[in-house]
């Protein structure tokens, strides 16, 4: 089929207040769409709501839509999936000239949201905390919806440097043309944009202002699973390292030496998975490589907390078949289902 040059462009716009997504889209003067968790209007119940996105997107433009639309996503919905799933679709669809383009992804975030991921007294679900992580993480705009929030702005920038920040005192003064005027990432670089990322990639780390920093904690040697559940425990805590916002990696367990596992924190809560990756992979690391976001990060003291929980020289002589008889605190690993 025959497309038109001219492509329709589609801005992502996610937060958690629907009511305040929904103000932004009408102050981009585009048509405008919701998206809600799931495809009510597919046959197939494991259809999710970004194929089905990406499908009503991709025939809305081959119909002949054109010019602007802002998307406004369901808090519920990952927004770094839905717009690699769409964009992959366009591309495939239209390996030439796509007749879509995902032009940016703004995360609206109103600074009382961040306060459970720098102050870990503070009480939050830790899939809603994830989430705003998440958004966060996949944005090229991250809008902060109070301009004094200076420590807000800190945070976002953090978790992801290249998006352009932007704090306004009502998101009507945030238009198509000032989000068209600030320097972004492009959407195509969302998924290795992440402040993690850029840690683990960057042969230089430095303090991100005064306070934010980024560490990045490396060692071959697996841990052992009981000391380092008393490391998280006990030391990677404010009062010992610094108040950890953010730490993403791949870690080997001794008592799980066949399979590399996948690190995550937000604020307090540590989430320890398979990946899909075996010892035996080429990609896969010889120990731990762990990115941490925070704020006061003590480098040496984490780096002394962390080794403090690695194997020993004797341990490590030992050899794996020694390493299964060891006590291991954290949940059971379903490999059938690896991310």
């Amino acid at each position: 089929m025959a497309i038109d040059a001219a492509p329709l462009f589609v801005t992502v716009i996610t937060g958690a207040d629907a009511h305040v997504r929904a103000r932004l889209m009408r102050t981009l003067g585009a048509d405008r769409w919701v998206a809600g968790r799931r495809a009510h209007d597919s046959d197939d119940p494991m259809s999710t709501v970004s194929d089905n996105l990406a499908n009503v997107i991709l025939a809305a433009a081959e119909g002949g839509a054109r010019g602007h639309l802002a998307l406004s996503l369901d808090a519920a919905v990952d927004p770094l999936e839905a717009c690699m799933v769409m964009q992959q679709r366009f591309a495939s669809q239209h390996p030439v000239h796509a007749p879509v383009h995902v032009r940016d992804v703004v995360t609206v975030v109103h600074p009382d949201e961040l306060q459970p991921l720098v102050d870990h007294d503070q009480v939050a679900a830790v899939d809603e905390l994830e989430a705003l992580v998440g958004r966060i993480e996949c944005a090229t705009i991250v809008v902060i919806a109070h301009r004094g929030a200076r420590r807000a702005a800190d945070v976002a920038h953090a978790l992801n440097p290249r998006a352009a920040i932007v704090a306004v005192d009502d998101v009507a003064a945030v238009t198509r043309a000032r989000l068209r005027s600030l320097v972004r990432p492009p959407v195509g670089d969302l998924g290795v944009a992440q402040g993690w990322m850029l840690a683990l990639n960057s042969p230089v780390l430095s303090a991100i202002d005064d306070s934010c920093s980024r560490v990045v904690f490396r060692d071959p040697r697996p841990f052992h699973p009981v000391r380092l559940a008393e490391v998280v425990a006990s030391c990677l805590v404010p009062e010992v390292v610094g108040t950890i916002w953010r730490s993403r990696g791949l870690v080997r367990l001794a008592s799980r030496a066949s399979r590399v596992g996948s690190w995550s924190t937000v604020g307090p809560t540590l989430s320890l998975d398979p990946t899909s990756m075996t010892s035996n992979d080429v990609d896969a690391p010889s120990g731990q490589e762990i990115a941490f976001v925070g704020e006061h990060l003590n480098a040496a003291r984490l780096a002394d907390c962390l080794g403090s929980a690695l194997l020993t020289d004797d341990e490590l002589i030992a050899g794996p078949m020694e390493w299964q008889t060891y006590a291991d605190p954290f949940p059971v690993w379903n490999v059938d289902h690896t991310h």
